[in-house]
């Protein structure tokens, strides 16, 4: 399948699973789950179809083949060749060898990725127009899980956990936050995003506090190598599997841009059009940390992924930005907010190519 085709198949594939995800709040009980099932479904068997499709596509599918090959004891025992793989990840892709072939593994891991997200917009943030925000999640963030397959299963569920955190649930963010960690240990870097909301006012950080934030992440940013090595010299059983990460990889780092630009146009019209909401400023807060890691990109790929924990609010925003406008511009502004996304998709993955996302292949 040529390029151009590709990209026709992922707007086509991920638009109609969007249209049958707006079901969701159908007066049909039976029409509106069966219709956000089916949008959770297409695109898991969408990723699973897929042929050497990502980066890391070759590496998942060697770990799969591996795995099925070792009894269920050893994997429980962690009595394998994959011991630097997180823990949860190799017990769940176990259990999953039970169902089918590699092809299915990778289906059901999507599936589970994308089920979450669905249910956490539909619980969470059904006021917006949520509709924008799956169409996002799947053009951008489920996408480049077809690559960063553990971290992007981690990626949902630190997303579906972060009600806890407009909750003031403490003890079950952290509970989340932990479960995530059993697919990736990046996970615990979204464990401050617990207090970028004030739970004794119920409201976002005031301005003073979060430029102190902004001050202490950039000191962070910038100084993150030897940070990162005192902590393996201090002898953290598992940060040293990423010591590889402190070489330099020449990223293009091309999306960051869109990013800052996405962010721009959020905050301009958040403070245009006097939108005072708390729960919607903590998250551009949050993207605005996002954006300060994802600087990162420009010397190495790899530590500015950690950023995606905070730029998953993302797909809030884009759901959000219609309810900004007049009623009558509502549909407007929301059609924008898709072709926007699209956009995004054909910068980041067909014009520059990141992540072998495209070509799309089957076998």
């Amino acid at each position: 399948m040529g390029n151009l085709e590709s990209l026709v198949i992922y707007i086509f594939v991920y638009a109609f699973s969007t249209m049958l995800f707006s079901f969701y709040k159908n007066k049909n009980t039976a029409l509106r789950y069966l219709c956000v099932f089916l949008a959770v479904l297409i695109p898991a068997v969408f990723a699973g179809a897929r042929y050497h499709v990502g980066t890391d596509y070759k590496v998942y599918d060697w770990n799969f083949t591996y795995i099925r090959s070792i009894p269920l004891k050893s994997v429980i025992l962690n009595d394998t060749a994959l011991q630097s793989t997180e823990y949860g990840f190799l017990v769940l892709t176990k259990l999953l060898t039970y169902l089918g072939s590699n092809k299915v593994v990778f289906g059901f891991l999507a599936f589970i990725m994308s089920g979450l997200v669905a249910v956490s917009l539909v619980k969470e943030y059904r006021g917006s127009y949520i509709s924008a925000g799956y169409f996002m999640y799947l053009m951008i963030y489920f996408t480049t899980s077809f690559n960063i397959v553990r971290q992007g299963l981690a990626l949902a569920i630190v997303f579906w956990g972060y009600k806890y955190i407009f909750k003031h649930q403490f003890g079950k963010y952290v509970l989340v936050i932990c479960i995530a960690a059993l697919f990736h240990y990046s996970t615990f870097i979204a464990l401050p995003a617990y207090f970028f909301w004030n739970h004794k006012r119920n409201r976002a950080m005031d301005r003073s506090k979060f430029s102190v934030v902004l001050i202490v992440a950039s000191f962070l940013v910038i100084f993150w190598r030897r940070l990162y090595m005192l902590a393996v010299d201090l002898g953290f059983p598992w940060i040293g599997k990423y010591v590889d990460y402190l070489k330099n990889n020449h990223a293009r780092n091309r999306d960051f841009f869109i990013k800052a630009l996405l962010g721009a146009v959020v905050i301009i019209l958040y403070t245009r059009l006097n939108k005072k909401n708390e729960k919607i400023k903590a998250l551009i807060q949050m993207y605005m940390i996002n954006i300060l890691i994802a600087f990162t990109g420009f010397y190495i790929t790899f530590v500015k992924r950690l950023g995606l924990y905070y730029e998953i609010p993302a797909i809030v925003l884009v759901s959000t930005i219609p309810k900004w406008f007049e009623r009558k511009s509502q549909y407007m502004a929301y059609m924008l907010c898709i072709l926007a996304v699209v956009i995004y998709f054909t910068l980041a993955f067909y014009i520059t190519g990141d992540a072998d996302i495209i070509p799309y292949r089957v076998h």
